[in-house]
């Protein structure tokens, strides 16, 4: 009895609402395509970054993941890196926890195996996660059986940790990366052109 007693009083609310908004609000379609727009020209200025981000945008399918971490790239995709799906934008939000993107990035794979996931990272996160690059994993405390999974993980190098524009923080000695991946059984490759 009470659950009619509800329906009766949800639909009550409804139509009450309805009444107070009958008429149509003009659309603001117009209004917030040029704000788009205009906030796109505003953040072009920002490279190379969003030369980065807008060739990682052009290959990663709309319902693809992408996962950021704490880098000059990781930064900018906050505000710069378009997303079309929810919950496919990764973030550590603004803890900003060096290494957190490339494990991340095998989690959101493992629970997404159909979908592509990109991770971005400094040299300083690639570096403190690189022990769990290798693209099979025996340690059976940490997993019941191997698993092959496939991710693509961009390390963005500058050699230091910190503000790169000011010079502060520490400078970073890396490895080859490329070398690096390929012996852990992963494939890697470097960019050399400075835009993309």
């Amino acid at each position: 009895m009470w659950h009619r007693e509800r329906r009766q009083a949800g639909r009550a609310r409804t139509a009450g609402c309805a009444e107070g908004h009958a008429e149509k609000r003009p659309s603001r379609e117009d209004e917030f395509s040029a704000l788009k727009a205009q906030f796109r020209r505003d953040i072009e200025g920002v490279q190379p970054q969003m030369a980065y981000l807008d060739a990682i945008r052009a290959v990663l399918p709309r319902d693809g993941f992408f996962v950021e971490e704490i880098s000059q790239v990781g930064f900018t995709s906050r505000f710069g890196f378009p997303v079309y799906a929810p919950r496919t934008f990764v973030t550590g939000g603004y803890q900003d926890n060096v290494g957190f993107g490339f494990m991340t990035a095998l989690g959101v794979k493992i629970a997404n195996p159909d979908k592509c996931v990109v991770s971005i990272a400094g040299d300083g996160g690639s570096c403190s996660a690189c022990r769990n690059w290798r693209q099979r994993s025996n340690t059976a405390s940490a997993w019941s059986q191997s698993y092959s999974i496939t991710r693509v993980t961009a390390t963005c190098c500058v050699t230091s940790t910190g503000s790169t524009r000011e010079g502060i923080g520490s400078k970073l000695t890396n490895p080859d990366f490329v070398k690096l991946a390929e012996s852990f059984g992963a494939v890697g490759y470097r960019q050399k052109r400075q835009r993309l």
